[in-house]
């Protein structure tokens, strides 16, 4: 299994990510505040639920918050909010921690999902 410098959340190896969904779906719904307000409300969330993998690592150096705005709709209103995305990128030392932890707490999982993985498509 190959592991990138940085891998977004939502393509962690064993649908890790799953995970974190919940919490980049939080912050883009925190609404009309400013770039930091979603940077600060993500980070709070993953060390408060996750405090584990930040243990021996700064979290500034193994997880990068992206935050997007949209583009303004021709159609929108003046005062509507246009929304943004977010997103959560992780640095492959702590990657590697979640994988490592996965393979080991709950190798029947792992199994599983690596037999799910190897089945063929099935056509609609």
């Amino acid at each position: 299994m190959e592991i990138s410098e940085w891998t977004r959340y939502d393509n962690l190896p064993f649908g890790i990510g799953e995970e974190f969904s919940h919490i980049r779906e939080e912050a883009e719904l925190l609404g009309d505040v400013e770039e930091w307000e979603v940077e600060n409300h993500t980070r709070e969330q993953l060390e408060k639920e996750f405090p584990q993998l930040f243990n021996n690592f700064r979290f500034e150096d193994v997880v990068e918050i992206e935050y997007y705005p949209f583009e303004r709709d021709c159609d929108m209103k003046e005062d509507e909010f246009p929304g943004y995305a977010v997103y959560i990128h992780m640095q492959r030392d702590l990657v590697v921690k979640m994988v490592e932890h996965v393979k080991d707490k709950h190798p029947d999982y792992v199994l599983s999902y690596l037999h799910w993985m190897s089945q063929p498509l099935e056509k609609a």
